[in-house]
C-alpha cells in the first residue's frame, strides 16, 4: 500500500485538471466561469475520482511496472493512473446503432452523459445573462453598418483568432444578412452572440465603443410596424406610446425613454409620431414597440367607439321631450 498521501493527492489533481480543461475548452466567452457551477465541480470531481480509482487498483494488485525502488513505483503508478484513467474513461468499446445515430458504448458513456447534462444545465444558466448582455451592447447598432466593420475590428483587437474561425464567422454573418423575415434588431443580437462566443464581452464592448456612430443610428422600420403606425392615431402615439413601451418592458429593465424634446417639436403630429417610434425602436426594440403600439391603438379605437355611442344616445332632456 502507498505509505503517503502525496501520490493520491497528485493523481486527484491530474484528474481534476483534465476535467477542468475539457470544460474550459467548451465555453469560449467566459471559459473559467463554468468552474464555479455545481455541475462543473461535480464533473471535475468525477474525473478526479476516476484517477483515484485507477491508482487504487494499481496499488491493490501491487503493480510495479518492473521497477525496484518505491519512489519509481509510485511515479509510474501516478502517471499511469492519472493519464491512463482519462484515456480509459474516454474510450468506447463498440458502437450501437439507435435510429439514425451511432452510440459509443463503453466507459466513455459515463463521462459523456455527465458532460451532456452539464452542457444543458450550464447553457440554461448562461442563456438569460448572455441575452441581456448582447441586448445592451448591441443597442442602437445597425446591422448593415456593423456586419463588416464590427467583426473585423474584434479580430484585430484579438491576437489569436485563427483564420478558420474568421472564415467560419464570416460565413455565419453572410448567411445572417441573407436571412429573410428577420428584423434589424434580431440580426444585430445574433451578430453580437456570434462575436461574443469568440472574443468575449469586454472585447465586443470595446469594439462597439470604438466604432461609435459609424455603426449606430436609427434602424429601418419593419413594414408591419410601419403599417401599425399608419393605422394608429398620431396624437395618441406622441402622448401615450413612450409610457406604454416602458410599462411593457418592465421596471428595472430600462428607463423611460426621454422623448420630451421630440414631443415639443414644432412639427406636424405625423412627423413627431414617426420620430418617436424610431427613438423607441432604438431604445426598446420592435419586440416591445409593436405590442405597445397595438395596445394603444386598440384602446384608442375602443374610446372612439364609446364616444360615438354616447353621441348617438339621447340625453335626459331629449328623452323627457320625446316622452
Amino acid at each position: 500500500m502507498l505509505a503517503t498521501a502525496a501520490p493520491w493527492a497528485l493523481v486527484a489533481l491530474i484528474g481534476a485538471v483534465f476535467g477542468a480543461t475539457e470544460l474550459i475548452a467548451r465555453y469560449k466567452d467566459q471559459p473559467f466561469a463554468t468552474l464555479k457551477s455545481r455541475a462543473a465541480l461535480t464533473y471535475v470531481g468525477l474525473n478526479a475520482g476516476a484517477a483515484l480509482l485507477a491508482l487504487l487498483l494499481l496499488d491493490t494488485f501491487d503493480v510495479t511496472f518492473g521497477a525496484q525502488e518505491q519512489a519509481q513505483i509510485n511515479a509510474y503508478r501516478v502517471m499511469v493512473a492519472g493519464l491512463g484513467a482519462m484515456a480509459f474513461f474516454r474510450a468506447g468499446l463498440f458502437n450501437v446503432r439507435v435510429g439514425s445515430s451511432d452510440i459509443s458504448v463503453g466507459p466513455n458513456l459515463i463521462l459523456e452523459t455527465f458532460l451532456q447534462a452539464l452542457d444543458r444545465r450550464y447553457d440554461r444558466e448562461r442563456a438569460a445573462p448572455r441575452a441581456l448582455d448582447v441586448s445592451r451592447l448591441m443597442k442602437g447598432v445597425v446591422f448593415e453598418r456593423a456586419k463588416e466593420a464590427l467583426p473585423l475590428l474584434c479580430f484585430n483587437l484579438m491576437q489569436n483568432v485563427s483564420d478558420a474561425e474568421k472564415a467560419e464567422i464570416g460565413d455565419e454573418v453572410r448567411q445572417l444578412g441573407e436571412a429573410p423575415g428577420m428584423s434589424d434588431e434580431a440580426k444585430c443580437n445574433v451578430l453580437g452572440l456570434i462575436l461574443l462566443n469568440v472574443v468575449g464581452k469586454s472585447v465586443l464592448e470595446t469594439a462597439i465603443s470604438s466604432l461609435g456612430a459609424t455603426i449606430t443610428g436609427l434602424p429601418p422600420l419593419d413594414l408591419e410596424l410601419l403599417s401599425s403606425v399608419a393605422r394608429a392615431d398620431d396624437a395618441l402615439i406622441v402622448a401615450s406610446l413612450p409610457e406604454a413601451c416602458w410599462r411593457l418592458a418592465g421596471p428595472g429593465l430600462t428607463e423611460l425613454a426621454d422623448v420630451a424634446e421630440l414631443q415639443d417639436l414644432a412639427l406636424p403630429a405625423q412627423a413627431k409620431a414617426i420620430l418617436i417610434v424610431r427613438r423607441l425602436v432604438r431604445d426598446y426594440g420592435e419586440g416591445i414597440v409593436g405590442p405597445a403600439l397595438a395596445a394603444i391603438g386598440q384602446a384608442g379605437s375602443t374610446e372612439v367607439q364609446a364616444t360615438a355611442a354616447d353621441a348617438e344616445r339621447p340625453d335626459a332632456a331629449q328623452t323627457e321631450a320625446l316622452g
